[in-house]
């Protein structure tokens, strides 16, 4: 996160260090590919009680998302959600110039997860949850117009924090 981000609330509310930049690892120690993904949601499952599982993706590549729906037909477990978000969300912790690039643009990136859910026969086990700049009214039409279930709209809340 850059250090114009990194205001006194900010650190306040995050736990972090004023006027210091913050790396964000793009990866995550619980796993290191599809199977492994998958592989948690299963064992996060059994470990749940019975509340919802839920997992958030930005999707460069459409055939990566493929393989995700192909392993989860294969190993048979799904999440009951997965939050997409797009290009246009931007990168909270990631540096200004690449923090509005990263992934598919919004509405093709939606149209996409929702087709691909479809045809691969498993829509009716996962809901998708949308995230992005979703500020006003129309902006939530629009997103479940093109698929989601759900939206999750924080825009304004991290603007009024002062996030830029």
């Amino acid at each position: 996160m850059p250090v114009a981000k990194n205001t006194l609330q900010i650190t306040k509310i995050r736990g972090l260090l004023l006027n210091t930049i913050i790396l964000s690892s793009p990866s995550r120690a619980a796993f290191e590919d599809i199977i492994a993904l998958i592989a948690l949601i299963a064992k996060l499952r059994q470990l749940s009680n019975g509340k919802p599982i839920v997992f958030k993706l930005c999707i460069g590549d459409t055939r990566e998302f493929e393989l995700v729906c192909h392993e989860m037909i294969t190993q048979n477990c799904f999440p009951d959600f997965i939050t997409v978000d797009g290009a246009e969300a931007g990168i909270i912790t990631g540096s200004l110039k690449f923090a509005d690039g990263a992934g598919m643009p919004f509405e093709s990136l939606h149209i996409f997860v929702n087709k691909a859910l479809v045809s691969f026969r498993i829509k009716e086990k996962i809901r998708i949850i949308s995230i992005g700049k979703l500020i006003f009214g129309y902006s939530i039409r629009r997103a479940r117009a093109i698929g989601a279930d759900i939206c999750n709209s924080a825009r304004r809340c991290i603007l009024l924090l002062g996030c830029i």
